[in-house]
């Protein structure tokens, strides 16, 4: 099956894990005052027009950019001296009907029609005062007049530049709606005086550049902001932090500004570049050899989420396209090596077999915990399913743990605060048709069909008696009822565990049923009673267990067991080696009990953890380097058949996308 290059650039561009780095250069194909006469010499277009053509078919890139020599000439700034005010204020709107507009829009329906089947096509748009300044600069070669424009003539530049941006909204709208063109590429740049700080910028320049990106944003989801510097052209990038844009191209080595310190500028957004684009560099002088070292060296740095290989701006126009397709060629062969078969991975976790790679795992919680008992709130409910489904396009895990955010509450334990063994024995079942339970499957099915069949997925069920525990803790912040109630009437918490285990039952039979789910993550704390003994727990919280554990397996054999550790509460791990369960995860650092200790305490079957979900701890602060040398001591210890790498139980929700892909990054790499 061919490669869907249009897809690819739509993932990358909307900051998703791609299975490989997509890339796009560009380059002018007719130089000088050619590149300003298109209207005045058609042949020149069908020149423009050819060298498209020539330059898809050789370089094979996964977009193009369409460059808009022949057109870069706006009538107003061409037919004028551009020497005083009034040359300035000359410069008016020339409206719909000019050729300028007209056949501008029937060039590049002419260049998308060539290639927007097959990948996405941006035009290149100046920004209105770069009209004025290309123009002087590329035309006129009179480098330093728009300084002095500038700085001379402000308020007359200003309003020359909004006259201009009128047009640029009508061509821009044109584009987007009367060809198939996917967005623009927009390029703005710092007036290069030190009259024009921040305020001044923000005053005068961007009111007349930040329409047409609006109007292009209203039309297209897809728009790329360049902030063009070269040479000594540089460029403060935070003055465009908010320039909404769905990718953001700035010239890393120009400005000293690498795309990793980008990405810290442009939060959650594509970034493209990585190659200085300057004559006499690696990307026209450098051997194949250097080339792809360097494509790997980027794909190494930067890696697989919203990150698009290309250049600081435009390549040397004489540059043999040959080597372009080197770098084609290079990120093509380096496919994500967390793109594989994810079920096959978690299989050969499950199995307790070699792994192609170590598997990762991480989860978090999407509202307060107060409000995970709030599922009946529709706000509550839809806040939960749309940070789940984010977080599944984020991070991609190898498997997907769906948390029950909103659903912690069994509703005969909420419908008043217990307070008594009284109240307590007033717990019953809510049966099939109870809205905890069907608004749950419904929860559930919408985020599985979100996450697709390429992944296991995984629903949090507590058991029976963690939700009265949860119940009484997290939510009524007492911490010593639920004790407190087990040593009064140990035979009354049994009974309402059993009503809330009946209701389990039926929603684990509805969840297979009605659902794509592939597995349950079972989560179980020890009584946090020193005066339980095992003997005690095996009478009186381990049938209750194994009642819903059993009937689980009469839909999957996938489960893992969660056994809650953290702070003061502390589980013995060796009461559940017998548990009828695939795997384990418990709190490495809570219990004191590394990996592969644990892994021959439960009779050595899989187990996935290693990381402190502590805040403060290396999983949130460590450098790259700490998280590499964390994870090699984490498997050196544990090996790699039947574990997987995550944390001790849900980790803080502020923890960035990248930073769990970076993780993953390094298990998969990992050679002891």
């Amino acid at each position: 099956m061919s490669e869907n290059r249009r897809q690819l650039l739509k993932d990358a561009m909307d900051n998703k894990e791609t299975y490989r780095i997509p890339m796009g250069f560009w380059h002018h194909f007719v130089l000088g005052k050619d590149q300003f006469q298109g209207l005045e010499r058609p042949e020149l277009l069908d020149k423009i027009v050819e060298g498209h053509k020539r330059y898809f078919e050789t370089i094979e890139p996964d977009m193009m950019k369409l460059m808009n020599e022949g057109f870069m000439g706006y009538p107003p700034v061409m037919n004028n001296n551009l020497e005083t005010a009034e040359d300035l204020l000359a410069i008016k709107s020339i409206g719909p009907d000019h050729p300028w507009i007209t056949e501008q829009v029937k060039h590049v329906r002419r260049l998308v029609d060539l290639f927007g089947d097959k990948v996405m096509t941006f035009y290149n748009v100046f920004a209105p005062l770069q009209v004025i300044r290309i123009r002087l600069d590329f035309y006129d070669l009179k480098y330093d007049r728009f300084v002095y424009l500038a700085e001379h003539f402000p308020e007359e530049l200003h309003k020359a530049g909004m006259e201009i941006q009128k047009d640029l909204e009508i061509l821009v709208t044109k584009l987007l709606t009367e060809t198939k063109l996917d967005g623009i590429y927009y390029c703005v740049q710092n007036v290069q005086s030190s009259m024009y700080d921040r305020e001044t910028y923000d005053r005068l320049i961007r009111p007349t550049e930040i329409g047409v990106l609006e109007t292009a944003n209203k039309l297209s989801d897809y728009n790329i902001l360049h902030i063009c510097g070269y040479a000594h052209h540089k460029n403060n990038l935070s003055w465009y932090q908010d320039y909404e844009a769905k990718a953001y191209n700035w010239a890393t080595f120009t400005e000293g500004v690498t795309i990793e310190e980008g990405r810290k500028l442009f939060p959650g957004k594509c970034v493209l570049g990585g190659f200085d684009n300057n004559p006499q560099t690696l990307i026209d002088s450098g051997s194949e050899e250097e080339v792809c070292k360097f494509v790997d060296q980027l794909i190494k740095e930067n890696g697989h989420r919203g990150y698009i290989m290309g250049a600081d701006c435009s390549i040397p126009n004489n540059i043999n396209d040959g080597r372009i397709h080197w770098i084609s060629r290079q990120v093509k062969e380096k496919e994500n090596c967390m793109k594989d078969d994810r079920k096959a991975v978690i299989d050969a976790f499950l199995n307790n077999e070699t792994e192609e790679r170590v598997p990762v795992a991480f989860w978090h919680h999407f509202v307060s915990f107060h409000n995970h008992y709030s599922g009946a709130d529709p706000e509550i409910y839809n806040t939960v399913v749309a940070e789940q489904k984010k977080y599944i396009d984020e991070v991609k895990p190898d498997f997907l743990k769906i948390m029950s955010d909103g659903f912690f509450g069994h509703p005969s334990v909420c419908r008043k605060t217990i307070t008594s063994v009284e109240d307590l024995d007033k717990v019953e079942s809510v049966g099939p048709d109870h809205p905890w339970i069907t608004k749950q499957v419904e929860y559930v099915k919408e985020i599985c069909e979100h996450a697709g069949d390429d992944v296991y997925k995984y629903y949090n069920i507590f058991s029976p008696l963690q939700y009265i525990r949860l119940r009484f803790e997290e939510y009524d912040e007492d911490f010593k009822k639920f004790v407190r109630l087990f040593h009064e009437s140990p035979e009354v918490m049994e009974k309402a565990a059993r009503c809330i285990a009946e209701d389990t039952k039926i929603l684990v039979k509805k969840l297979f049923e009605e659902t794509s789910i592939d597995g349950i993550y079972y989560s179980v704390q020890c009584v946090q009673d020193k005066m339980l003994t095992h003997a005690g727990h095996k009478k009186l919280v381990e049938p209750l267990d194994l009642d819903v554990l059993n009937y689980i397996n009469e839909f999957s054999n996938k489960t893992i067991l969660h056994i809650c550790g953290y702070g003061k509460y502390t589980n013995n791990l060796s009461w559940y080696k017998d548990y009828p369960v695939a795997a384990y995860n418990w709190a490495v650092y809570s219990e004191g009990i590394t990996l592969g200790e644990g892994k021959k305490i439960l009779g050595d079957k899989p187990v996935i953890g290693g990381f402190d979900n502590a805040e403060g701890s290396i999983l949130y602060t460590g450098t790259e380097e700490e998280l590499r040398a964390e994870i090699k001591k984490i498997l050196d210890e544990a090996g790699t058949k039947g574990v997987a790498i995550g944390a001790d139980c849900t980790i803080s929700s502020d923890i960035a996308p990248e930073r769990l892909e970076l993780i993953r990054k390094i298990a998969a790499e990992y050679t002891k």
